[in-house]
């Protein structure tokens, strides 16, 4: 490209004509404006690239563990009308629940199942999901009620995105349970985690008791605790292990809590911590941008093939320029030599008419001179007599 940036500065430089001159200029100009915006398309496409290869290409199943805080609270106003009973049927409760963090509810939770332990028609379980798009908006539930407060109030939360939990049986919570509750990362009062919390938990308890064998490091010796979880074996393979504390896990769904209210004019909030699993909002990001950068290189792939056509084919519509500005001069300075450089063209080509092929070896200088737009010229400067030109030329 730079050969031909400077063959059209000189070729601006000697041609007089200034119209002529002006318009290759402006097409110089284009030209290499071009060229920079290519480089500095090219630059971009690198950096977004090298920035990009760093992220997962799955990031949809890549989430962060989070303990939240859900406050519940109720408020309930007696209907004394100076009666000294109260009328179940006319006393009335509000309940409510809602998260610390004041995140919409759907951010956490694909259902919440409320459940009152009374026998009062009016008090029936109530369920929410986060389905409907109303529902995906609410930061707060509340359900009003109508009767005497129940004694309990039992919460299930089906969270949206957490792995599989686990209850534990008597006897590996006698085992794991303290450990469990000592790890900074269930600092929760609800009695179910994932398979792996409790796996955790169970090694540390064998690293404690120092219960690995020495002289065999496959297998694992059995404490009296041990024994009561894997049938009395003194020694278990640490292959059967995982296979045999499946049947001391039971899968929950939900996450249960149990809320009390007391009858109390003011209203009281009960808060409990759990911990729950959500997307990282840092990896969606960069999943949309990684979508939105495909749809932005394929639009610049398309631009820039269609920026690489139009500088192919002002290349070379320069270059025939060029090249017939070279001629004229030619012609102008030697018009003898040209036209005996014409008469080698057209023999040449008489030849190469005759053999019906051309070799690789025959390409010569003279095939410069077959372009469709040459021949009105050669057409109009064989026309002159020689002995024009030959006169012309002294």
């Amino acid at each position: 490209m730079t050969s031909v940036f400077e063959a059209l500065d000189y070729s601006c430089i000697v041609d007089p004509n200034e119209d002529r001159n002006r318009l290759m200029q402006e097409k110089v100009h284009l030209l290499r404006r071009m060229e920079k915006l290519h480089l500095n398309i090219d630059q971009k496409i690198q950096q977004y690239a090298s920035n990009l290869q760093t992220l997962p290409a799955d990031t949809t199943n890549v989430m962060v563990r989070r303990i939240i805080r859900l406050c519940v609270s109720h408020c309930f106003v007696h209907n004394h009308k100076g009666a000294e009973e109260v009328d179940a049927h006319k006393e009335k409760w509000r309940f409510q629940i809602e998260t610390a963090d004041a995140r919409h509810l759907a951010t956490y939770f694909r259902k919440i199942i409320v459940k009152c332990d009374t026998s009062d028609a009016n008090n029936a379980d109530f369920e929410w999901t986060n389905f409907q798009k109303s529902s995906q908006e609410m930061n707060k539930l509340e359900i009003a009620r109508s009767g005497l407060l129940p004694k309990q109030i039992l919460i299930q939360l089906i969270p949206s995105h957490n792995p599989e939990r686990y209850t534990l049986s008597p006897e590996l919570k006698h085992v794991v349970w303290e450990r469990l509750q000592g790890n900074s990362q269930n600092l929760t009062n609800v009695d179910a985690f994932t398979k792996k919390d409790i796996l955790v938990a169970f090694w540390e308890y064998v690293f404690h008791k120092n219960l690995m064998k020495e002289d065999d490091p496959s297998v694992l010796r059995c404490d009296e605790k041990l024994r009561v979880i894997f049938n009395e074996c003194k020694i278990v393979p640490y292959s059967s292990i995982i296979i045999a504390l499946e049947r001391h896990l039971f899968l929950r769904e939900s996450i249960d809590i149990t809320y009390e209210p007391t009858e109390a004019k003011v209203s009281l909030h009960q808060n409990f911590d759990f911990e729950v699993f959500i997307p990282n909002d840092m990896y969606k990001r960069k999943a949309e941008i990684r979508s939105e950068w495909e749809k932005v290189r394929h639009d610049q792939e398309n631009r820039l093939m269609q920026l690489q056509n139009h500088r192919n084919r002002v290349e070379k519509k320069l270059l025939e320029v060029l090249q017939r500005q070279q001629w004229m001069r030619h012609l102008a300075l030697d018009p003898v030599e040209f036209m005996w450089k014409v008469e080698q063209s057209q023999k040449a080509d008489r030849e190469v008419l005759i053999k019906g092929n051309l070799s690789p070896n025959d390409t010569s200088q003279e095939a410069q001179f077959r372009q469709p737009w040459v021949a009105d010229i050669i057409s109009d400067i064989v026309a002159v007599p020689a002995a024009s030109l030959l006169n012309g030329s002294k």
